[in-house]
């Protein structure tokens, strides 16, 4: 199915949340070559060059363009509004870039058409007899790269503070008790409660990838991602990886091999990996080099892997209702 125009539905746009920030960079790259609209129901989106934006709270239909298909996030909360609206807006299709159990399942059995950002989300889906098409985020490659060659008399480790916070900092005082010589630093939308240590509110994309380049060993203490950025954004600036298993970290982070990978909410079992890396230079450099290396394989720009979309989202609503046997 030949796409010739596409709708991103989303709650709010808030451009440090993941699945917010890949639909933007998504909708900027398709402007290039087809019509392309962002729906937002709660706040002013950001302009988006090429892009039509709109903000519409009920998503009634005059405020909803026509389109071949209107994409929305899983997250989104007004599914029966989006599969409400009349056929002139397009197919409907679900990006899944993270699960929210049966309110998930019960929007993609609805969709024409399901794209997932990680392989146990195409999984996940299959255990309900619905079709996923794994598709991989494009990677900015300008803001994420390595720089200097870091000085290790003071070991930087560095983690967001978004999620799993709790287990985050019990791991991190486990790493300060075993590398008093250690400096922490975290970031985030989340002040943490121990204000001794240094912290970045709200830092944009290029703020992370500074705080990455001088970063030793980066932590993610999540207990479940559909993907995942900032683990492989730290690989890319030269950090080396401890994170938990968070699933969608398995399409980057290989134990012993580009990371080491603890279970979640273990905050011993991570600051026990954290330490190890502090203390070991060639063990942090192999994993860095390993996971350089599958990034550079693996993830594209933006520009290549939004072509990769739209043609994967064409092809799968070509084929039919993403629920299989209906």
């Amino acid at each position: 199915m030949g796409l010739t125009s596409i709708t991103f539905l989303t709650q709010r746009f808030d451009i440090t949340v993941g699945a917010v920030y890949t639909i933007s960079e998504l909708a900027r790259h398709l402007a290039r070559h087809m019509r392309v609209s962002l729906v937002v129901q709660a706040g002013e989106p950001d302009a988006i060059a090429g892009v039509g934006t709109f903000v519409s709270p009920t998503l009634d239909p005059g405020e909803v363009p026509d389109a071949d298909v209107i994409v929305s996030t899983s997250g989104f909360m007004d599914h029966d509004r989006l599969f409400g609206l009349p056929p002139s807006k397009g197919k409907r299709a679900i990006y899944l870039q993270g699960w929210h159990g049966e309110r998930t399942l019960r929007n993609l059995r609805r969709a024409d058409a399901v794209l997932a950002v990680s392989r146990w989300l195409v999984e996940e889906a299959a255990r309900d007899s619905v079709r996923a098409r794994f598709v991989r985020y494009g990677f900015d490659h300008h803001v994420f790269h390595p720089g200097a060659p870091q000085a290790t008399e003071r070991p930087l480790v560095s983690m967001g503070t978004d999620k799993a916070l709790d287990v985050g900092l019990a791991a991190l005082r486990g790493v300060r008790e075993r590398h008093p010589e250690a400096d922490f630093a975290l970031f985030g939308r989340t002040p943490p409660p121990d204000t001794t240590i240094s912290f970045l509110l709200r830092p944009d994309r290029q703020a992370v990838g500074d705080l990455w380049r001088r970063t030793t060993v980066a932590v993610c203490c999540s207990a479940l991602e559909g993907f995942g950025f900032p683990g492989l954004e730290a690989i890319a600036c030269g950090a080396a990886l401890a994170t938990t298993d968070t699933k969608g970290s398995r399409e980057y982070a290989f134990h012993d091999v580009t990371a080491l990978v603890s279970p979640p909410g273990d905050a011993a079992a991570l600051a026990a990996n954290v330490s190890r890396l502090v203390a070991d230079s060639d063990l942090r450099a192999r994993l860095v080099a390993a996971g350089q290396l599958h990034l550079n394989n693996s993830y594209t720009g933006w520009a290549s892997a939004s072509d990769a979309f739209v043609q994967a989202l064409g092809e799968e609503l070509q084929a039919g209702p993403a629920l299989l046997g209906h």
